[in-house]
């Protein structure tokens, strides 16, 4: 998995992604960590389930891609596409 989407700010991925609300790619809650689910203990760097997380870079403030939880808003808009 070598997909990531960059920005160039982090105003401009809190634009995109306002909820601050993200999806365990294991137990399917939502949380508020981006990182490490609060329900299950899952934790989005994790091989397994890889496919299910979101990865993501801020050019100028990170050197390193993040890989987080998919933002609840991304989960949506996918559901969305499939339903039309």
């Amino acid at each position: 998995m070598n997909k990531y989407e960059e920005f160039n700010s982090r105003r401009e991925y809190i634009n995109k992604y306002p909820s601050g609300i993200y999806i365990c790619s294991y137990c399917k809650n939502p949380t508020p960590n981006p990182y490490i689910c609060p329900y299950c203990g899952g934790q989005a760097n994790k091989l397994i389930h890889n496919e299910e997380t979101y990865r993501y870079l801020i050019k100028g403030e990170q050197k390193e891609i993040q890989q987080i939880f998919k933002p609840v808003e991304l989960i949506k808009e996918s559901e969305k596409k499939e339903n039309e």
